[in-house]
């Protein structure tokens, strides 16, 4: 992942340790130990300590945030991916439960199905010092409106929009403009998040079919940086992997996962933002965090898949 961060706070790349007792070279004291594991990403480095007894002196790891390369957005012919999400959470409106009728009349055109269901959401919290789970169970109303490749599911506290068959970018803003617009005509919510999440699979077999190859693996398709294990043979281990980070140079955060897992990789992205201050410029957001996940996409693949995806001319709007 060298490619897309960048370290902020110019300490060394080896992880630096405050040592508790001055003559001691590494601050580490333990009386039983059954297994320590390490490895290095680029920018990134972890420690994984389990079946010990004892006391491990505070760590620090250097900040890593994204830097994400300049990469003119493509469309491709076909994707690998197997869902799209966006997401608009707000401070609750309790009138959304058993009024949405002008909502409706605002997208209807575009969205003609409707039902509406009541759902438990069970939520689970650590206490103040993170130990104890609670548990709570809510239960909520949620409006759902939908067309042949759209869901919109609108409950008082979130409006999400869902396709498993994304076809651009521009759409996606467009359906988010309407859908966003219309809520704050009628309710003028308060945003608190917007959050988009793409979700790859890429599954070399099938890449190997259209390609007449059967002699494809992930490491053909994904780039040396996504596919770091400690150890291993990337033929043969399942990994998964997950790193959370601000920008500097632009609002909001971004968490990637990504591994494989059986037969196939997954690239999963969430480019999100707390706290949005205009709902009025939704589409012009859209566009900025899927040209953010875009950017990690294109890092993360390589000439071949790109090959499969097979690209158009690029599309800059």
């Amino acid at each position: 992942m060298g490619k897309i961060f960048r370290d902020v706070h110019g300490l060394p790349d080896e992880t630096q340790r405050e040592p508790k007792h001055p003559n001691r070279q590494f601050p580490l004291r333990v009386s039983k130990l059954t297994q320590i594991s390490e490895f290095q990403l680029p920018s990134v480095r972890v420690c994984a300590v389990s079946g010990w007894q004892g006391e491990i002196s505070p760590t620090i790891i250097r900040k890593p945030v994204w830097d994400l390369p300049n990469i003119p957005r493509q469309q491709y012919k076909r994707n690998v991916l197997r869902q799209v999400v966006v997401e608009l959470r707000y401070n609750p409106v309790l009138r959304i439960d058993n009024d949405v009728s002008v909502f409706q009349d605002q997208i209807r055109v575009r969205f003609p199905r409707y039902d509406v269901a009541d759902q438990q959401t069970v939520d689970i919290r650590r206490d103040s010092v993170g130990l104890l789970p609670h548990m709570a169970v809510r239960t909520q109303r949620r409006h759902t409106f939908a067309d042949d490749q759209y869901t919109v599911s609108l409950t008082r506290e979130s409006l999400r929009i869902y396709t498993e068959n994304h076809t651009n970018h521009s759409d996606l803003a467009d359906v988010t403009s309407l859908a966003g617009g219309s809520l704050n005509d009628e309710y003028r919510v308060n945003l608190t998040r917007i959050g988009i999440r793409y979700v790859n699979h890429i599954e070399p077999l099938q890449v190997g079919k259209l390609l007449n190859r059967d002699d494809i693996s992930v490491s053909d398709l994904i780039t040396a940086d996504f596919l770091h294990t400690p150890h291993t043979s990337i033929r043969n281990c399942q990994f998964t992997y997950e790193l959370n980070s601000d920008f500097e140079d632009r609002e909001g955060s971004m968490t990637v996962r990504w591994g494989q897992i059986s037969n196939a990789f997954v690239l999963d992205v969430d480019r999100y933002i707390e706290n949005p201050q205009n709902i009025d410029e939704l589409s012009k957001c859209v566009t900025q965090l899927t040209g953010d996940i875009f950017s990690v996409f294109y890092s993360a693949t390589t000439s071949m898949l790109k090959d499969y995806l097979d690209a158009r001319i690029p599309n800059h709007d």
